[in-house]
């Protein structure tokens, strides 16, 4: 569904997001149509809520995934910061998302490829 290598800025603890600028139009064919439209609501405050688990340890995190409005790419925020401090991810790591779901909610299952 989407690879991404990590930057400076999706692991910086002030930013607190994940920015994926290539594969959005796979991850945005996989949800329904109301589902993209809160991921798509631009000025507003709502955001699709996806439940994500790290699959070499099982624990799940809650992110909110929005589309920035200016670049058209979207963003998982919310527990971002807290799973990039659990795992020691760094810059030039890397993570692949891959949709699924449970009683009909969107969910990720997140990998993580260290670089070091």
């Amino acid at each position: 569904m989407f690879e991404k290598k990590l930057t400076s800025s999706d692991v910086e603890r002030n930013q607190n997001r994940l920015l994926i600028s290539g594969c959005v139009s796979d991850l945005m064919a996989s949800l329904t149509e109301e589902e993209r439209g809160r991921v798509e609501l631009n000025g507003g405050r709502d955001y699709l809520r996806v439940v994500t688990r790290e699959t070499s340890n099982g624990v799940d995190y809650t992110l909110h995934l929005k589309r920035w409005a200016g670049s058209g790419a979207l963003v998982l925020k919310h527990e971002w910061g807290k799973l990039v401090r659990a795992n020691g991810l760094q810059m030039g790591d890397s993570v692949v998302g891959l949709g699924y779901r449970v009683d009909a909610e969107f969910r990720l299952f997140l990998t993580i490829f260290k670089n070091h």
